[in-house]
Order: C-alpha cells, then structure tokens, then sequence
C-alpha cells in the first residue's frame, strides 16, 4: 500500500469514526442540518440514495462525509466503506 493510499485511508477512518456516529440512519440529526451538510446532500443527491441502500445503519452525515473524501467518486466510497 502507497504511503498516499494510507494517508487517504487513515484520513477516512478518522473522520468516519471520529465526528460521526453509525447509530442508525438518521435523516434529521443536528449534523444532517448544519450548512455544509446541505449543500453536500444536494451536491452527492444520486449517490447518497444508492449508499442508503447499500449501507443502511451509517447515517447520512457518515456516508455524505465519506462521499466528500472521494470526490463525490461513488465507487472509491463504497470501496473505503467495505473495508
């Protein structure tokens, strides 16, 4: 594994376990409401319904975070989720 890969990686896990709890998919927690959460639902819209789906018990502050680490790259999200 590259030392970026890593980086990236480790970037990931800490903002996922960090900031955010997986509780349960909670469309209206405080995080959902804060601006940069608004403007990131609107922005990752199509991939977030497709990692809803997919990841049911991350909340939609966990995936649209893990969304803006990829660059809105669905693929590379789900790839990170399922590690």
């Amino acid at each position: 594994m590259s030392a970026a890969h890593s980086n990236t990686q480790q970037s990931f896990s800490h903002s996922r376990g960090g900031k955010f709890s997986r509780g349960g998919n909670t469309h209206s927690s405080s995080l959902d409401e804060a601006p940069e959460f608004k403007i990131l639902r609107t922005k990752y819209s199509n991939g977030l319904k497709t990692l809803n789906e997919m990841f049911p018990d991350w909340t939609d502050a966990d995936l649209l975070s893990a969304l803006k680490e990829a660059d809105g790259n669905l693929e590379i999200t789900i790839a990170r989720i399922a590690e």
